[in-house]
């Protein structure tokens, strides 16, 4: 099922390519120029990503939410989310999800279920989409190993408080908010409203 876009909306033509301002780490800040239906132009600054990010959210076979503290550079504290990593060439969403799960948290999922394929976290800025999926039966194979500059403490919360965080407003990553809402109805869990 696919929401049509109405074919009566008029949108910006894009002129030109992106001008690149920095590039590091397979992500580059860009500018767009634009020329809007209207006739005017102007620019617009975007995050592109070279690869894009698989976001797990993993539940160990006791409901427990594996969640982790994860020092962030762009809000310089730490923030309460979930797994995720982006793709090294040849390597599927499937496998950066099994991946970066094992590597930031220790764990590995007896079942992996794609939520959604294509989320974009903020298409206003951010031109990647990111790949959600539930870890089901996850199960401890050892110690985080987290990559160089990756600051990251591992927290465990029955399913119930995770969500009730998510409800009161204590969990702020939006990836985070996104995946649990699509996994509630994997997890045989209402939607409490």
């Amino acid at each position: 099922m696919s929401i049509a876009v109405p074919a009566t909306l008029t949108v910006p033509e894009r002129v030109g390519e992106p001008q690149v301002l920095a590039s590091k780490f397979g992500r580059s800040l860009r500018v767009q120029r634009y020329r809007h239906p209207e006739g005017w132009e102007d620019d617009y600054s975007h995050w592109h990503a070279d690869a894009y990010p698989s976001i797990t959210l993993p539940v160990t076979t006791d409901r427990m939410v594996v969640a982790q503290w994860e020092f962030r550079y762009g809000i310089d504290r730490p923030m309460l989310e979930v797994s995720g990593g982006n793709r090294k060439p040849g390597q599927s969403a499937e496998d950066v999800a099994r991946e970066e799960l094992q590597q930031e948290t220790g764990y590995a999922p007896g079942e992996l279920i794609l939520l959604n394929p294509e989320v974009y976290g903020d298409p206003a800025s951010l031109t990647f989409p990111q790949a959600l999926f539930l870890a089901m039966d996850c199960v401890c194979v050892g110690d985080p190993k987290p990559d160089r500059g990756e600051y990251i403490q591992i927290v465990k919360f029955p399913l119930t408080e995770w969500i009730g965080r998510i409800w009161a407003g204590e969990i702020k990553d939006q990836k985070t908010i996104a995946i649990t809402m699509l996994a509630l109805p994997h997890l045989n869990v209402g939607i409490g409203i």
